[in-house]
């Protein structure tokens, strides 16, 4: 029999070929839009696939991706574990933090104070200041401020106190303002004071400052005499400590 009586009897009145028939070396050119059922098998992909869109890889093991993401992914809802981060600016605005994050700590010692004599104004201790920089600020909706210290004080009626208060410094674009509460430091014993027999007193100022926005933030603690129950003090004899917390 000739091979074009063998291809006619292979094929139907439009040319398909019969349901039974296998094989098919030699057939090419097939459109793959033809292939509407089966499996291709795993052979006939190549070892290597070519350099295509990866749209559509899920589940792809961790262990096979290397290389570096490029400045222009975004996203990375599925990213944990990164570990810790040793470097980079974590003040850039891109970033979203959680609210009540803590994004900012800053702390220190500060030189004492010296001996003022008191009246009714309100005096700045000296040295007690910390700055928040605009930068912080911006990422922030609160700042938390505390201080303490220990004040002495020299001379005074029977009624020994000092007040000593936190307060925010007015600077371009920032108003002046106290942060928190007055806080009296002192006792009362019913016996004049004079320098030779001074008292000590501990105090402890918190604050919250949620004025934020656009400039640098500076916080520095006051004393003031109230009702001449102190005529000399000092704001903090071994000078204070601070410690400021930036919250999302």
């Amino acid at each position: 029999m000739s091979r074009a009586r063998d291809n006619a009897d292979l094929g139907d009145s439009y040319g398909a070929l019969a349901v039974g028939v296998t094989g098919g070396s030699g057939l090419n050119a097939l459109s793959a839009s033809n292939l509407s059922a089966g499996t291709v098998p795993d052979a006939r992909f190549p070892a290597t696939l070519p350099a295509a869109s990866g749209t559509n890889l899920t589940a792809l093991p961790a262990a096979n991706v290397t290389g570096v993401l490029p400045v222009a992914v975004t996203g990375g809802l599925g990213l944990t574990e990164l570990g810790t981060v040793t470097s980079g600016n974590l003040s850039n605005t891109n970033i979203v933090y959680p609210a009540g994050h803590v994004i900012y700590q800053n702390y220190g010692s500060l030189a004492a104070d010296s001996s003022t004599a008191m009246d009714s104004n309100w005096q700045t201790v000296t040295n007690a200041t910390i700055t928040v920089p605009a930068a912080v600020c911006n990422l922030c909706s609160k700042i938390v401020i505390h201080w303490n210290a220990s004040a002495l004080i020299y001379m005074g009626s029977t009624h020994h106190f000092v007040v000593i208060r936190c307060h925010r410094s007015a600077t371009t674009g920032v108003t002046a303002a106290q942060i928190g509460k007055d806080m009296p430091a002192g006792g009362n014993n019913g016996t004049a004071i004079g320098a030779s027999y001074p008292i000590y007193a501990n105090w402890s100022l918190v604050g919250t400052d949620t004025d934020l926005s656009n400039a640098d933030r500076t916080y520095i603690v006051q004393k003031q005499n109230p009702i001449q129950y102190a005529a000399l003090a000092n704001g903090s004899q071994y000078g204070t400590n601070v410690v400021v917390w930036g919250i999302k």
